[in-house]
């Protein structure tokens, strides 16, 4: 094998090494990140808004006590005064609709973002699965299996409920979503041992709303929703008791599977009743195109939608506003919500240098980022993208590139120290590498012994004949007495 070959295999020997490295150099990472993160959590409050029976905002402060459950401290109003409620009769906010500044997934989901699965609630349950497809833009079909004996129940599409699979015409379309936003079903890759108290899937596709009633097995288009791009469910209120001024269970119930179903676009928010099908569209006000919105339905008709910004390092305050009847603002009010106290004080950008500390991966990282943010404009442009993420993250970037020299630099000085071949280009390897390139460079092979030269007193490798610094021949080994001479 000539020399250059067992250079290039060796190189090749230290780059698998530095793979395998990095990998589990991002498992305990992660590992001590999420240890940390449930370290930090404990003890630590954040805040939420739900409603109160009479349809009152409330700020709930809870805190975590132990793994992912949290124990309610108190509630206020949005002026501070202390109220009193049980969890059952407070109304939190759980349809969550992005905005514009929604993540769009271009490359193919995982197995475990391709599922959305429903209970439907029967005796034996009936196991209900929607199944993207994998492109972008794709498609989405229905198929159920039964929970006891797990044979295969049916299947559905836009033309309703079948025993064989329906041709991929009707299918249902979803374009720039995930799934997860396109229905208002948890998204998770494992059976829905868990029972709903609404056992219906609300799918936004094919430019339509669905309603998809698993029991009655009926699909039914509820309304024509070109420009939507994310569903939700408005919690619909119920009315006070008049006689005990309170909120019975059994109207609370009927007015929670009442509850109507709510598609997002830019500019407009539309509500339908999921019986009747009769809609009713709010303007949105144009600062609210980016914000996460959630919202309910309250007794007196009015509409309540709470805006939050979460994508932004700096997020403007929170919002509630009040739709009247007429679809009109009738009041607003501002306010600021504690969230994420639990996070480690690390952002992004710079937990991106602990999780990889490589440059190769940082520039890819860097690049595909770029071209997302870009995508996301109108018109899209690559450059505003770059200039974009750059903002954010040139100095964590320009930080780890430069710590990355110091390893180089040791690996040159390496090669140099045992008189080996292209320190250069080892110097490059372990740069581009990073931490765990170095790594691999130290560990790929076994490294000669340096031992003092007699003549020089410098240490120098002993796998030649003549020292590396003053070029004298080492010294024979002293004779033991065991010699046998010819």
């Amino acid at each position: 094998m000539t020399k250059s070959k067992r250079r290039a295999g060796s190189m090749v020997v230290a780059f698998i090494l530095a793979m395998g490295v990095a990998g589990l150099w991002q498992g305990v990472a992660d590992w001590c990140w999420n240890s940390l993160t449930e370290l930090n959590r404990l003890g630590k409050q954040m805040e939420s808004i739900s409603l109160a029976p009479d349809g009152e905002p409330l700020i709930v402060r809870s805190s975590y006590s132990s793994g992912y459950r949290t124990s309610v401290d108190e509630m206020v109003t949005l002026d501070g005064q202390p109220r009193n409620f049980t969890s059952t009769e407070l109304a939190g906010s759980f349809a969550h609709l992005e905005g514009s500044e929604r993540y769009i997934q271009e490359n193919s989901p995982s197995w475990s973002e391709r599922l959305a699965a429903i209970n439907d609630g029967g005796t034996p349950e009936t196991y209900w699965y929607l199944v993207d497809d994998g492109n972008r833009p794709g498609r989405v079909y229905g198929i159920g299996y039964h929970s006891r004996t797990k044979l295969l129940v049916g299947y559905f599409g836009k033309q309703g409920f079948s025993d064989s699979l329906p041709p991929v015409s009707e299918w249902f379309e979803i374009t720039d979503g995930s799934l997860r936003r396109a229905t208002t079903t948890n998204v998770y890759a494992q059976e829905p041992q868990w029972n709903n108290s609404d056992p219906n899937f609300l799918l936004l596709a094919s430019d339509k709303l669905w309603l998809i009633d698993l029991q009655r097995r009926q699909v039914k288009s509820l309304a024509d929703c070109p420009e939507a791009y994310s569903v939700g469910t408005l919690w619909k209120m119920a009315p006070l008791d008049a006689n005990s001024a309170e909120v019975t269970p059994e109207a609370r119930m009927q007015a929670r599977l009442e509850s109507p179903a709510a598609a997002r676009s830019d500019g407009m928010l539309t509500i339908v009743n999921r019986k009747s099908g009769a809609q009713r569209k709010i303007e949105l006000p144009t600062r609210l195109h980016d914000a996460m919105l959630s919202g309910w339905q309250l007794a007196d008709g009015q509409v309540l939608v709470l805006a939050s910004w979460y994508r932004e390092e700096v997020p403007p305050p929170d919002e509630l506003l009040w739709f009247g009847p007429d679809s009109k603002i009738v009041k607003e009010q501002r306010f600021r919500l504690a969230r994420n106290s639990y996070e480690l004080p690390i952002t992004q950008v710079w937990w991106e240098n602990i999780q990889a500390p490589i440059p190769l991966a940082k520039t890819i990282l860097f690049v595909y980022i770029s071209k997302l943010e870009g995508d996301r404009l109108k018109p899209p442009s690559y450059a505003a993208g770059f200039a974009k993420v750059f903002r954010r993250a040139w100095l964590a970037a320009f930080v780890l590139y430069a710590v990355c020299v110091i390893p180089a630099w040791a690996a040159y000085r390496r090669q140099k120290r045992f008189n080996l071949p292209n320190p250069l280009g080892w110097a490059v390897f372990v740069y581009v590498m990073g931490i765990p390139g170095w790594i691999a460079y130290r560990f790929h092979r076994a490294w000669p012994v340096l031992e003092e030269c007699p003549a020089c007193h410098q240490p120098s490798p002993r796998d030649r004949q003549t020292c590396l610094d003053c070029g004298k021949a080492f010294p024979p080994p002293p004779p033991k007495g065991i010699e046998v001479f010819a």
